[in-house]
């Protein structure tokens, strides 16, 4: 998406403040070490609600009151700081959209006394997902008791910074892919972060992975279900037996459970018998009295669904009604305006254009508050159907639970003497020919309802063109890696550089035509390394600003990308500079040809020792942002 990093802020207890200002496309941070470059990626990720506390001990922290970071978002402006971490910034941090850009230049730290200070989990990184556009819930019911499992802005972090210890690393690509459980929520989540996806493909696909797990469960007791029918088969054999011997008359040969079924439905008559009323009577009633009310649940959960149904829909038109208002708008400005004929002041129209700016803001904040419905209203719609599935289960349970009532009271007689006897077995034999004849059933008959549903719910998910997706965004990044390679200093044996990611592994191969498949940690060499750190990551970049629906900031920090080659100031012409000047070249080229493609320029930040550069056409000081050299430094 089209944001990037307009400011970077530190508040100081005494009042002051260190500012650096950023602009789109190329910005240089030079200086000799310790004066605070590498920090400023440690300073971005704490506002971007870190859960450790990773900024340098020393003077930054001893200084710090208020870390600051503003985001340049297409509707205005999104304002993030987060206290120091022995201040409440553990867990605090304030979160503010502005759409006037006139209160981000004069901005200060008394901006923030009246806004409210958020819980980072929970209101404070919600509204910052929500502000990127970031909208899905957990994508795997699997995952729903980790709070990982959820799409996360920290997920998006490994795409947004080349740190100085993996810039040219042979060991990783990307920075938390050593944790097992973190490497698999980036790459659960990297179609989202894209765009692929949304809701309502990942509500689908929660549905069918819990309907396979169901299945699979059923599956796994189908032979605890036959051992169960064999033990109540054998048992319905030996009450037939003790009936026979109780009227002198020899059983008939019951070999198999069939045999038994089939005796047990043909038993010699009584005499005439009479009713035992027990309290199954009572019990009976109650069971009605719980199925009505589950009925009526059951009624009311349907009534529900179709209602968010509805409003949903209502929502998403209402919702592409107002951003096409949006639009429509036009920029204002906000000083006096002067009649151009008489030279006069005209502060009718200033009124007008504060009214004008009033009235988008009132639509930038219902938009929000009706795309943060939008984000909602899928768990609560899968919460009812769900809800449904449980209730469905539920009434089928005390139907046949009442059943089982009927047939008590419907065989179980009062005898006397051997009348007792004859009577009790058959209870028990008409109660193992039910058990032994619907053992299995319950399962079979809910395993054939779950698989219909599955079946229904796999063809709502074939319609995803998911693969597809998947595979073009595959195409494009491999062409894009392979020709920035080719414009660094790649090694000559290995060349031209054909690389390819697999985005669902984010693993990175060269494929040579002598060598095979050459993956980043086969190859010799930092020139190497660095090459394959700058194609991915400037290649990943570029497909996120690609994806018209991705919600990745569309900035990248590349820390010491000159340190493969330890360029000399005092030998403006060694090979080792003219190799770090072409490696500036093509970070500027590759950020031009961006912006053709998807109408802004991505943001590129280099901290650097290097200066002075001669970046032939570009000029190098053009891009720098901050010199600090000398005595120089962020604090």
């Amino acid at each position: 998406m089209n944001c990037y990093i307009k400011q970077i802020r530190i508040f100081g207890a005494d009042g002051t403040s260190r500012l650096l200002r950023l602009t789109k496309g190329l910005n240089i941070v030079t200086g000799v070490s310790k004066r605070g470059k590498s920090a400023l990626i440690e300073i971005v990720d704490y506002c971007l609600c870190s859960s450790l506390n990773t900024i340098p001990k020393g003077k930054i922290e001893s200084y710090a009151k208020l870390f600051c970071i503003v985001l340049r978002l297409k509707e205005g402006y999104l304002v993030i700081a987060r206290p120091a971490w022995k201040l409440d910034g553990a867990s605090k941090i304030y979160v503010k959209f502005e759409s006037d850009c006139s209160i981000i230049h004069k901005l200060n730290i008394d901006y923030f006394e009246s806004l409210p200070l958020l819980k980072i989990k929970g209101a404070g990184q919600e509204d910052i997902e929500r502000y990127i556009g970031l909208r899905v819930i957990n994508p795997s019911p699997a995952d729903a008791d980790r709070k990982s499992g959820k799409a996360s802005i920290r997920n998006m972090t490994p795409f947004l910074y080349q740190y100085q210890n993996l810039i040219a690393s042979k060991h990783a690509l990307f920075s938390k892919m050593d944790d097992v459980f973190k490497r698999k929520d980036i790459l659960d989540q990297l179609p989202i972060f894209l765009g692929l996806v949304n809701d309502d493909y990942f509500s689908v696909k929660r549905q069918i992975d819990d309907l396979r797990l169901k299945i699979k469960r059923i599956e796994r007791d189908a032979q605890r279900t036959a051992e169960e029918s064999d033990k109540y088969g054998n048992r319905l054999k030996d009450h037939i037996e003790n009936y026979y011997a109780l009227i002198n008359v020899s059983p008939p040969n019951m070999v198999t459970v069939q045999d038994a079924l089939k005796a047990g439905k043909n038993l010699p008559g009584l005499a005439e018998d009479y009713y035992l009323k027990t309290d199954t009577t009572r019990r009976y009633e109650s069971l009605g009295i719980k199925l009505l009310e589950k009925q009526e649940e059951l009624s009311s959960a349907n009534k529900k669904i179709k209602q968010i149904e509805t409003v949903r829909d209502y929502a998403k038109k209402t919702l592409v009604h107002h951003r096409n208002d949006l639009a429509r708008g036009v920029a204002v400005t906000h000083d006096m305006v002067t009649c151009p004929v008489c030279s006069q002041d005209v502060p009718e129209m200033l009124e007008e254009s504060r009214k004008y700016v009033t009235a988008m803001d009132n639509l930038n904040s219902e938009i929000a508050s009706m795309a943060n419905f939008a984000r909602y209203d899928s768990e609560q719609l899968e919460s009812f159907r769900t809800t449904r599935r449980e209730l469905i289960s539920e009434i089928k349970k005390l139907e046949d639970d009442l059943k089982t009532l009927d047939l008590f009271e419907e065989n179980f007689k009062k005898y006397k003497s051997l009348a007792d006897a004859l009577n009790y077995y058959k209870v028990q034999i008409d109660f193992s020919m039910r058990v032994v004849g619907e053992v299995g059933s319950e399962d079979a008959s809910t395993l054939k309802e779950l698989r219909n549903e599955l079946k229904l719910l796999d063809k709502q998910f074939s319609e995803y063109d998911f693969a597809n997706a998947i595979f073009q965004a595959e195409t494009k990044l491999n062409k894009w890696m392979s020709t920035l390679c080719s414009h660094l200093d790649f090694e000559e044996e290995f060349r031209p550089p054909n690389l390819r990611m697999k985005l669902d592994e984010l693993s990175l191969l060269h494929i040579d035509e002598k060598y095979g498949n050459v993956a980043l940690s086969d190859m010799g060499s930092g020139a190497n390394w660095l090459a394959f750190h700058l194609a991915a990551s400037m290649g990943m970049l570029r497909l996120f600003c690609n994806s018209p629906d991705s919600s990745v900031p569309s900035f990248l920090f590349l820390d010491q990308p000159s340190q493969v080659y330890f360029p000399n100031p005092n030998s403006p012409n060694s090979e080792d500079t003219d190799k770090v000047q072409e490696l500036y070249v093509t970070i500027l080229r590759e950020i031009h040809r961006i912006r053709p493609e998807v109408g802004f320029y991505p943001q590129v930040i280099i901290l650097d020792h290097a200066q002075n550069l001669n970046l032939g056409k570009y000029n190098f000081k053009k891009f720098v942002r901050a010199d600090w050299h000398g005595d120089n430094a962020l604090i």
